[in-house]
């Protein structure tokens, strides 16, 4: 009888843990469903809480356009595939970047905005090449996919996880004149490798950059203290 209590409590202990585990996982694909809503063309972004980084972002731009709110970016009503990533270019060099990447809630996965495109300089971070390799990184396998590559004229200058399995990307790029500015903000989904672009409602006349003495990339981690490995 004693016995079999014990195998009957283990029995039961087990049951109990699974149930947690599939409890959490459902709470986490919850949380990331609730911030990533369904969107149709020409929809509002609306997140159920926007990343500080994002909001760091508007905040930035709001001072030179009062227009540049979360609420006039819309919908494009594009849903493409990005599973299909060639390999990044290089590694960052003995992982001086790796503090400046941008990694998920569980740390499975980092972006990283700057390690091609920055250099660091006696223990501080300035521009280096014109052009940006965006990379979206396997942190468990060590692989790193080359997300997106910009040229001069556009540059991905935030990045947030909104939850182990999708993230925002924002973005600004000149128009082929170079009157005037874009802006856009891309959500992805790594579940079912898909990804929604959201565009500012009005350009964004390139005079009124004149008050920015950075873009935000380089205004954001250039402006913090940040310690080498």
């Amino acid at each position: 009888m004693r016995y079999t209590r014990i195998i009957l409590a283990c029995a039961m202990t087990i049951v109990f843990v699974q149930c947690r585990q599939r409890d959490q996982r459902a709470s986490e694909q919850e949380a990331i469903q609730n911030t990533l809503m369904e969107f149709k063309e020409d929809d509002t972004l609306s997140l159920k809480q926007t990343p500080a980084a994002i909001e760091e972002w508007l905040a930035y731009y709001n001072k030179l356009d009062s227009g540049f709110r979360l609420g006039r970016f819309r919908a494009t009503g594009v849903d493409l595939h990005f599973d299909d990533l060639p390999d990044a270019n290089g590694t960052p060099t003995d992982n001086l970047f790796r503090k400046l990447f941008v990694y998920s809630p569980d740390s499975s996965h980092y972006l990283d905005l700057v390690s091609y495109n920055h250099l660091w300089d006696n223990g501080k971070l300035i521009p280096g090449e014109a052009d940006q390799q965006v990379v979206l990184a396997d942190a468990r396998k060590g692989i790193r996919k080359q997300l997106m590559y910009h040229g001069p004229s556009q540059l991905a200058e935030a990045a947030r996880w909104t939850g182990n399995r999708a993230f925002v990307i924002s973005i600004t790029s000149r128009t082929e004149d170079g009157m005037a500015i874009n802006a856009e903000i891309i959500l992805f989904r790594l579940a079912d490798s898909t990804y929604t672009n959201f565009r500012l409602d009005h350009h964004i006349p390139a005079d009124a950059l004149i008050g920015a003495s950075q873009n935000f990339l380089d205004h954001y981690f250039m402006n913090r203290q940040i310690d080498l490995p």
